[in-house]
């Protein structure tokens, strides 16, 4: 073999052995973030039973699920404020709650269908 063809060969060999480890640090896992415990998870069901600090939402496919409602949880009727009074056992009922001490305890709840969203303006025809 010639000189030049080996001198190349080596360098090149040399060049790919010192990339390694760049290349392997590339493809490392990160580390994956852990869930936030005060992230709000979404319900939407029909309710099944209310009392004077919790409702109860029936869910089509899964089981019922009791969640506590304290004194920070907002509370909608049509998309107007209301009260846990407001709510009517068959109506639909959606909202968000949290994980605290065991419980889950509501964050917002919605009464009854939303309400419509008024309609876009049209748009003006170009001429």
């Amino acid at each position: 073999m010639k000189p030049i063809v080996k001198t190349s060969l080596l360098a090149l060999t040399a060049l790919a052995v010192a990339m390694l480890p760049l290349s392997a640090g590339a493809q490392a896992e990160k580390p994956r973030k852990e869930a936030n415990p005060n992230r709000a998870i979404p319900f939407r069901g029909t309710l099944e039973a209310k009392t004077a600090d919790s409702i109860t939402i029936k869910y089509a496919t899964q089981p019922s699920r009791t969640v506590q409602v304290n004194a920070e949880t907002k509370i909608l009727k049509e998309g107007k404020a209301g009260t846990l009074a407001d709510g009517v056992v068959g109506e639909p009922v959606s909202g968000s709650y949290v994980e605290q001490d065991g419980k889950q305890v509501a964050r917002m709840i919605r009464f009854g269908k939303a309400p419509a969203k008024p309609e876009a303006p049209e748009k003006p025809k170009n001429p």
